[in-house]
């Protein structure tokens, strides 16, 4: 016989009680205390799991009810952060519309509680989705509107660099969409292209002022042969507003196809609006009243260039110094029988 607590108690029943507790004990230690799980939880900002896991302690192990309870108040100060933080989203977007600061707040949001209830993350969506469609709207008329402002001074390199800045406008929500690999690899390519080719265009800026200039010059003079040489340093200088007048247009309509194959992935869907922009950047939009968009960046660098004497029937540079008889597109720049659209085609 031993004694437990002063009591007789047969050998048995106390080596009982130990393989009970001892089991409980052992199996206990083989699990992650639910205490230090909600604290890690707390950490990642996963709130909802948290408090599911502390409410289930405080019932079940009334022991540990203040512990529970520090966690649960210290959820329910950043929760309040949470709350006071989505209260000025709604002042900043419905009453100052402010765009920008918003999306700077739901960011904010986002990053305070990585699983908000359903009710919260459904609101945030929508805030974020309004905010971010104005946001990019308004980002793209100011390019398109300083981009005009540009062209109108000449200054079509200039323009053609503000494009390229807005053909990330959308890229996130495109991405989020997920409409497979054969149309953001199309997609990919052909803004890839684009921005080659304007590149080019831009760095050659130089070259072309130089041969339009001398093309000018040449023009005011009786003399076909300085014209002829005028001319061809042209066309060699032209090479690239072609490139760049023929690939950002062959993009555009690239891009109004994948997006014309996205309205039959996702059902109610007419427009992706990254493509829309893009395409638009590339291209100009159809009511533009003058060219715009990189395309039109090129065509305007040409589409003031003097006519040399030419008609329709007569070019002075009609024979080349080879001899050979030369068409009246290829000879003189013309806005009205403009060559950089014969020159993208071929």
């Amino acid at each position: 016989m031993a004694k437990l607590g002063g009591i007789k108690t047969p050998f048995s029943i106390i080596i009982l009680i130990f393989l009970v507790i001892g089991g409980n004990l052992f199996a206990g230690g083989g699990r992650e205390d639910p205490v230090d799980t909600a604290r890690a939880l707390i950490l990642e900002k996963r709130y909802n799991e948290a408090l599911l896991i502390l409410a289930e302690v405080a019932r079940k192990d009334p022991r540990r009810l203040d512990e529970a309870e520090g966690l649960i108040r210290r959820i329910r100060n950043l929760r309040g952060e949470y709350n006071d933080k989505y209260e000025e989203l709604i002042h900043v977007l419905y009453e100052e519309r402010d765009v920008a600061k918003a999306l700077k707040i739901i960011d904010e949001l986002e990053s305070l509680d990585k699983n908000p209830n359903p009710a919260t993350r459904s609101a945030i969506l929508r805030a974020k989705e309004s905010a971010r469609f104005v946001y990019n709207q308004e980002r793209f008329i100011d390019i398109m509107t300083r981009a005009a402002e540009m062209l109108e001074k000449k200054d079509y390199w200039g323009a053609a660099a503000l494009y390229l800045t807005g053909f990330d406008i959308g890229r996130e929500e495109f991405d989020r969409a997920g409409y497979g690999n054969i149309i953001t690899g199309r997609v990919d390519g052909a803004l890839a292209e684009v921005r080659q080719a304007s590149d080019a265009f831009i760095r050659g800026r130089e070259i072309q002022v130089r041969a339009a200039e001398s093309l000018k010059t040449a023009a005011g003079s009786n003399n076909p042969e300085a014209l002829g040489a005028a001319v061809l340093r042209y066309r060699e200088a032209f090479r690239t507003v072609a490139s760049v007048f023929k690939t950002a247009l062959l993009a555009a309509e690239s891009l109004q196809e994948q997006n014309r194959r996205v309205g039959t992935i996702r059902e109610g869907i007419r427009e992706d609006f990254f493509l829309g922009y893009t395409q638009r950047l590339s291209a100009g939009r159809h009511t533009a009243a003058s060219p715009e968009g990189i395309k039109g960046a090129a065509e305007s660098s040409v589409a003031r260039l003097p006519r040399p004497g030419c008609t329709r029937r007569y070019c002075p540079l009609r024979q080349s110094a080879g001899g050979r008889p030369r068409s009246v597109a290829e000879s003189c720049p013309d806005p009205d029988n403009p060559t950089i659209r014969d020159a993208a085609i071929r």
